[in-house]
């Protein structure tokens, strides 16, 4: 039968191995979020910088429609149509920020 000073030495052993065990993967699991990190920002950084020009394109062909033709525009609101745009934006601004905080929470 075996001493309880052995069988306390071996309980420490395996508890020193399993704790090592664990850091080990948990520090290799963060080092591969933190390198994921990074392109996950970049390619939102990307595609908000295309939603936005593709935008600016819209509003500008908009914008260009009212100067050509100004009594197509009779039917609708000038006071809303800004508005709606403002709320477009922050719907869009809302969007991105929600997918950078879940990002962010799963680093």
């Amino acid at each position: 039968m075996n001493s309880p000073e052995t069988v306390l030495k071996a309980t420490l052993n395996r508890l020193k191995v399993r704790v090592k065990k664990k850091l080990k993967e948990s520090i290799a699991e963060t080092l591969a979020k933190a390198q994921e990190a990074p392109n996950k920002v970049q390619k939102e950084w990307e595609e908000f910088q295309k939603e936005v020009l593709i935008e600016a394109n819209r509003l500008e062909q908009e914008f260009q429609k009212e100067v050509d033709d100004p009594k197509d525009n009779s039917n609708s609101s000038s006071t809303n149509k800004p508005r709606a745009k403002i709320n477009m934006v922050r719907s869009k601004i809302a969007n991105i920020s929600n997918k950078l905080e879940k990002i962010d929470k799963n680093e």
